[in-house]
């Protein structure tokens, strides 16, 4: 957990799952030795969860229960994004249109951006010089610099999306 949670190693969730189970266990004894007072709240803060994942519905991979801003600056990498959000990002063009260029930093199988965003966006290869003007639309894999050698996008780490598309893909002008 403090591997995950406090240093910049990318060490992705599916390694905080072994612990994950143990809380489950200690979460359900606290359950069971629970007066019946404790027992509908502790159900209602079941149900409460409940509600707030399905607030996040269709993107259940991005799902984060705490409320941050950025909460792939911490966890990050298959964890948020898998590409799931391009038929959003199709719709997000569609929405937003623009005569400014549209850059697309990701880091997933060429044929699936071609797929669904056609040639709405210029996608960026890596090593290839940040845009200065237009809009970008990028992986949250990238912008935490996790596989970036050269940490290219650093600079908008304290910056503010102007939107986050599929609570996954940040977009910045």
């Amino acid at each position: 957990v403090m591997l995950m949670f406090f240093t910049r190693i990318n060490t992705g969730f599916r390694h905080f799952l072994p612990a994950y189970i143990f809380m489950l266990m200690l979460a359900g004894r606290a359950m069971v030795g629970a007066t019946r007072g404790r027992q509908v709240l502790l159900w209602g803060a079941v149900g409460a969860s409940w509600i707030h994942t399905l607030s996040y519905h269709p993107d259940y991979l991005s799902y984060f229960n705490h409320p941050m801003e950025k909460p792939w600056l911490i966890c990050n990498d298959s964890n948020v994004d898998w590409g799931q959000g391009l038929k959003e990002v199709s719709r997000w063009l569609d929405v937003h249109p623009t005569d400014r260029p549209v850059y697309l930093r990701t880091d997933w199988d060429l044929i699936w951006p071609d797929y669904y965003l056609g040639n709405r966006v210029r996608r960026l290869k890596i090593f290839e010089a940040v845009p200065k003007t237009g809009l970008l639309i990028i992986s949250p894999v990238w912008e935490a610099g996790y596989w970036d050698p050269t940490d290219e996008y650093a600079f908008l780490r304290p910056e503010h999306p102007l939107d986050v598309i599929g609570h996954a893909m940040p977009v910045y002008d």
